[in-house]
C-alpha cells in the first residue's frame, strides 16, 4: 500500500510539475479571477447618438398663403464648433441643418419636426418661450374656410406719439431686450 500510494504520489507530482514548467501561470488564467477577456473577444462599444437638439416655439405665422414656424435651437453652424442658439423661420417642407419642418397645424397650435431622425410634435402650448413682463401680441390665424383680408382697426398715431409709444415699450420691456427674448426697438429721436 505504502508502495502504490508512493508511485501515485510521485505521478501526480510528475504531472503537475510537468504542467507548471510548460505554463506556470496556466491554472491562475484557467481560474479567471480578475475577470480578464481574452483578446480574441474584441469589445463591442456603439458610439453613442447625441440627443437631437431642443426647438423652442417662437410662434406660427400664415403670411402670403405659406404656413412658417419661428423657433430656436441650439444648431452647430460649422464642424467642429460648438453649437449655438439659432433663430430661425422656415415654411412647412424646408430645412435647416437637421432639422425639418414637416407639417404646421396653425389651427391646433402644433408643429411636427424631423429633428436628427426623429419626429417630434411641438405645441406652441408646451414648447414655447413663457413671456414674463410684458405681454406678446397674439398671433392670429386665418379662418381656413374665409380668407378675406380683415380691415385694420389700428389708430394713427402722429410721429411724436410714436417715439413716445417706442420709448416706453423700451423701458417697459428692457430685461427681454437684454436677454434676447425680444429683439430692440429702432431708435427714436427721443432714444438716448
Amino acid at each position: 500500500m505504502c508502495i502504490v500510494g508512493g508511485l501515485l504520489s510521485e505521478i501526480t507530482a510528475n504531472a503537475v510539475s510537468t504542467a507548471s514548467t510548460s505554463h506556470p501561470y496556466q491554472e491562475i488564467a484557467a481560474r479567471n479571477v480578475f475577470h480578464l477577456k481574452s483578446a480574441s473577444e474584441p469589445e463591442t462599444t456603439a458610439d453613442p447618438v447625441p440627443p437631437p437638439p431642443r426647438i423652442t416655439l417662437q410662434g406660427i405665422v400664415f403670411a402670403f398663403d405659406r404656413k412658417q414656424v419661428l423657433f430656436k435651437s441650439m444648431i452647430t453652424l460649422r464642424a467642429g464648433d460648438a453649437p449655438k442658439e439659432v433663430a430661425l423661420i422656415l415654411n412647412e417642407g424646408e430645412s435647416y441643418a437637421e432639422i425639418t419642418v414637416l407639417e404646421i397645424d396653425g389651427l391646433a397650435g402644433t408643429v411636427r419636426f424631423d429633428n436628427r431622425g426623429q419626429t417630434q410634435l411641438l405645441s406652441l402650448e408646451r414648447d414655447s418661450v413663457r413671456w414674463t413682463g410684458a405681454v406678446p401680441m397674439p398671433l392670429t390665424t386665418p379662418n381656413p374656410i374665409e380668407h378675406k383680408p380683415r380691415p385694420s382697426a389700428s389708430p394713427s398715431f402722429s410721429n411724436e406719439e410714436q417715439a413716445v409709444l417706442i420709448e416706453i415699450n423700451r423701458e417697459r420691456n428692457k430685461k427681454l431686450i437684454e436677454a434676447g427674448a425680444m429683439p430692440p426697438l429702432p431708435p427714436t429721436e427721443l432714444t438716448r
